[in-house]
């Protein structure tokens, strides 16, 4: 059933007749009058009263032709037992608009006419490329072509194929393949499915199942990216067709007249690139290597959908609806093409890997110092103590060249041994003056400026350049990560944040920060010095410090991912656990006995009441069924030992004797009056 039609195909007329009857009396049962029966069997007709046929055939005669009729859309020419197209279009001008219309008029779900129709849209992506407007008159070599394939849309009734797949004297099927064809051009591609059948004395017998046609994309692809896009949709739409028919298939062939299609398909180890290895991940899900066959172009039917075709050409083209000529011969006969496997080393399509090892500049060795560090405070410690050595070493120098321009003024005319150890011990002594300190706040800050001068060299030396020749013309490219940002280089060779913040009431260095390079070991050791100074707060904390003295590239998610990677931060952050509540008590789960029979009581209050012109003390009772959760609420003059019973017996008067009473200690009153009097009396 498809809404409110029953289709459906029987082998004899006999089973027909009963089955138009069974359908009929079945529907009657819940109300629904089945009308408008038709049949391609004249005897099935005959069988049907008059005013339950279809309105074509009310007045139908034995002498008479059958009538045409519409089955889900699609024109069923009952006569031939074909299906089939009638297009009646109205004149219309030719515009973008109208060729839509009118090319979406002809309904064809099964592609039987793909290849015609890829000519339309052919016509309607040219125009789209054009910029055509909707509403604008075709003129020119647009508008012949459009008047060509009109022309043919009334020949569109000579294309018709067999609505069933087996013959009518086809014997038992022994055998069923489903054989898939794709093809591609610069046009677009396109695919043809058949259904090939072998009974049980080896007649052959195949059968259109679909076809498939799409425009090229407007985008330029490559002819073998095409090709492999035409085998992904024949692998998609195969698994669909599977599903659809009622034969058991035995097997499933590809054919493809694209040698790279194979090569790729054929080679499961090589790294391809995207596009492709999308596709093929398809393909290998749903198909092996041996389901994929090569076959000439001449012999592709696959070549017709995804180039064009008039209608004209239909008829002196029977593979198109009838399959290639060689499946209607046993496989034996079949042409077995040779698939070379070799992948060409200039194909753009494999992912080229290369192993080099790379020995430039120092630049890579000082990276790898820097991602040794831990902490932010060592590299400048250790930065700090080599300021001092050179100082040191300058100031030895120094000295040692004043010391020779002494002597030299001394005696430039005559050198003795005695002038000469006196200067010799001069030379020496300079060392032992020199004194080693400790790093002081100076010579960290100098040591900071040093190795974040050295980090902008490395990752914005472009930027650098330009800025330095700003005054010969040169401007900053718009594609730069700090164009946005107004970079300037201040007194000592730093790149700093600009903007407009220059009046503002701030320190220099939150108003134009220091900018830092994103993938740097060094603007990582910040991040995570400022994450611990501020006690391993959460990111907007962190952001916000960091700002006061560096602007750092897309400091948010350096932030976001040292954060989740910090241990203190998950153990500040871990969710508490959760208690695992006991199992209920057994007085809780009985359900086969009446409300009250297990209770739960508690005293609550007390509450301020006015008797008279005292105030006194009154408690609330609360009894609850631990199997529904009913209450029940009593008042208590007081919490001794009488009020209490008296609360119990207003229960028991209410709701029945209980079998279970527990307080809030959880002990048991029931009879709890008999033992509390007994003790009261002893």
């Amino acid at each position: 059933m498809y809404v409110d039609d029953c289709l459906s195909s029987l082998s004899t007329d006999v089973e027909a007749i009963s089955l138009i009857k069974n359908v009929t009396s079945l529907c009657e049962k819940g109300g629904f009058h089945m009308t408008k029966c038709i049949s391609n069997s004249p005897l099935v007709i005959k069988s049907i009263p008059e005013e339950e046929r279809a309105k074509e055939v009310k007045q139908w005669s034995l002498e008479d032709d059958l009538p045409v009729e519409r089955a889900l859309g699609v024109q069923w020419f009952i006569e031939t037992d074909t299906l089939g197209f009638r297009i009646k279009c109205k004149e219309k001008i030719a515009t973008r608009r109208s060729i839509l219309s009118i090319t979406s008029s002809v309904y064809d779900p099964l592609g039987i006419i793909s290849p015609y129709v890829l000519n339309a849209k052919s016509i309607l992506q040219g125009l789209c490329r054009q910029g055509f407007s909707w509403d604008k008159e075709l003129t020119g070599p647009d508008l012949k072509k459009w008047n060509d394939w009109l022309d043919q849309l009334s020949d569109l009734e000579n294309a018709r194929i067999d609505r069933c797949y087996k013959p009518e004297n086809f014997g038992k099927v022994v055998s069923s393949q489903l054989h898939c064809f794709s093809d591609a051009s610069e046009i677009g591609y396109g695919m043809a499915f058949y259904l090939r059948l072998v009974d049980d004395e080896g007649m052959i017998h195949c059968s259109f199942v679909l076809g498939k046609s799409r425009v090229a994309p407007l985008k330029k692809v490559t002819i073998p990216r095409m090709e492999l896009t035409a085998a992904t949709r024949a692998v998609k739409l195969s698994k669909v067709i599977l599903e659809e028919l009622n034969y058991s298939i035995d097997k499933t062939f590809f054919w493809t007249d694209s040698m790279s299609v194979l090569r790729y398909i054929s080679n499961q180890n090589i790294c391809f690139h995207t596009f492709v290895a999308n596709r093929l991940d398809i393909i290998h899900e749903a198909t092996i290597v041996d389901q994929w066959k090569y076959i000439n172009t001449k012999l592709n039917p696959a070549d017709y959908a995804s180039r064009g075709m008039s209608v004209s050409k239909f008829e002196s083209n029977p593979d198109w609806f009838n399959g290639p000529e060689y499946l209607w011969k046993p496989e034996i006969e079949w042409p077995e093409g040779h698939i070379d496997k070799t992948i060409i080393d200039e194909d753009k399509e494999v992912k080229r890997v290369v192993n080099t090892t790379i020995l430039s500049s120092e630049h890579h060795g000082l990276d790898r110092l820097f991602s040794l560090f831990s902490e932010w405070k060592k590299p400048k410690k250790i930065t700090s103590w080599l300021f001092i050595a050179l100082d040191n070493f300058r100031k030895l120098v120094k000295k040692r060249k004043q010391i020779r321009n002494r002597r030299q003024s001394e005696s430039e005319n005559s050198v003795d041994n005695q002038n000469e150890r006196t200067f010799r011990k001069s030379l020496n002594g300079v060392t032992k003056d020199v004194q080693i300190t400790l790093p002081t706040t100076e010579t960290l800050n100098r040591s900071e400026i040093a190795i974040i001068k050295y980090e902008q060299s490395v990752h914005f030396e472009e930027e650098i350049h330009v800025l330095q020749n700003i005054d010969r013309g040169k401007v900053l490219k718009k594609s730069s990560k700090l164009f946005k940002l107004n970079p300037f280089i201040d007194e000592h060779g730093l790149l700093r944040v600009g903007g407009r913040l220059e009046l503002a009431d701030l320190p220099y260095d939150a108003k134009h920060q220091i900018l830092s390079p994103k993938d740097s070991n060094i603007s990582k050791l910040i991040i995570e010095d400022i994450h611990r100074s501020v006690g391993h707060l959460g990111k907007n904390s962190i952001l916000a410090q960091l700002r006061q003295n560096f602007w750092i590239i897309g400091a948010s998610c350096m932030i976001k991912g040292i954060v989740s990677k910090c241990v203190i931060c998950r153990k500040y952050c871990a969710p508490f656990v959760d208690q695992k509540m006991a199992n209920l008590p057994k007085e809780r789960l009985i359900s086969d006995k009446p409300p009250f029979t297990m209770v739960g009581m508690d005293f609550f209050g007390p509450f301020q009441i006015n008797q008279g012109r005292s105030l006194v003390k009154r408690y609330g009772v609360i009894f609850t069924c631990l199997s529904i959760r009913a209450v029940h609420l009593e008042i208590a003059h007081s919490m001794d030992t009488d009020s209490c019973i008296n609360a119990i017996r207003r229960l028991i008067s209410r709701r029945g004797n209980p079998e279970f009473i527990r307080s809030d200690n959880g002990t048991n009153l029931v009879g709890a009056e008999r033992e509390i009097r007994e003790e009261i009396e002893r």
